[in-house]
C-alpha cells in the first residue's frame, strides 16, 4: 500500500483484483532470503500446488546485487520442486527514486538498482511460469510510474489493480483447472 496503507487494504491488496483466489503470504520488508527463511513455516502448512512468488524489490532498493536476488528466486524454486509445488514467478516492481526522497524520506536506493532490477526481470522471464507486471508499471525511464506511487516504493491501488488483474488472467489461462475446481466445490451455507 502507501506509506500509512498497509497491503492487507484490500484497496491496496493486488490479490484483491485477482480473479484466482490467492492466499497471500507476503511480509513487508521481506528481501528474497527471508523468503527461503519462511518457506517450510509459512508456505508447507497451505499444501499449494502453485506459488506466485514476487520477491526482490526490497533487495535492489538497498544494493544487493541482481545476481545475488536471482540465487534466492532459485533456491525457492528448487524448494518449490522438492514439495511438488509449480512456482510462478513475477517481475518486481520498479522504483521511483525521485519521489522516495522528496515524498517519503524512504532511504535512497543505490544508483545502479535499475540494472540489478532488470538483471531480475530478465531472470524471471526466462522461467517457464513467469508473469511481467514490472514492464506495465514502469515509465520510460523504468521507474515506477509516479502516478501509480505515493511514496515511490510502494505501488498504489490503481498499480495492484494492474498487477491483480493480470496475474489472475495468467492464472486462469495456465492453469485452467485452478478455476474449474473451485467451481466444482459445493457451497455450504
Amino acid at each position: 500500500g502507501v506509506m500509512s496503507v498497509p497491503p492487507s487494504d484490500p484497496l491496496y491488496n493486488w490479490e484483491t483484483y485477482s480473479p484466482v483466489p490467492i492466499k497471500n503470504l507476503g511480509v513487508s520488508g521481506n528481501t528474497t532470503q527471508d523468503m527461503i527463511d519462511r518457506f517450510e513455516h509459512d508456505v508447507l502448512p497451505f499444501s499449494p500446488r502453485i506459488l506466485v512468488i514476487m520477491g526482490g524489490v526490497n533487495d535492489y532498493r538497498a544494493g544487493t546485487y541482481g545476481w545475488t536476488v536471482v540465487q534466492h528466486l532459485k533456491a525457492l524454486k528448487e524448494k518449490c520442486a522438492a514439495y511438488g509445488i509449480i512456482p510462478v514467478f513475477v517481475t518486481p516492481t520498479p522504483i521511483n527514486p525521485s519521489l522516495m526522497i522528496h515524498r517519503a524520506g524512504i532511504e535512497h536506493p543505490t544508483p545502479d538498482w535499475l540494472v540489478h532490477q532488470q538483471y531480475v526481470c530478465d531472470w524471471v522471464k526466462k522461467q517457464p511460469y513467469s508473469v511481467d507486471v514490472a514492464s506495465a508499471l514502469a515509465d520510460e525511464r523504468g521507474w515506477l510510474r509516479s502516478d501509480y506511487t505515493t511514496d515511490g516504493l510502494h505501488p498504489d491501488y490503481l498499480a495492484k489493480k494492474s498487477m491483480g488483474e493480470k496475474i489472475g488472467a495468467y492464472l486462469e489461462a495456465t492453469f485452467p483447472w485452478v478455476t474449474q475446481s473451485l467451481m466444482k466445490k459445493p457451497v455450504r451455507s
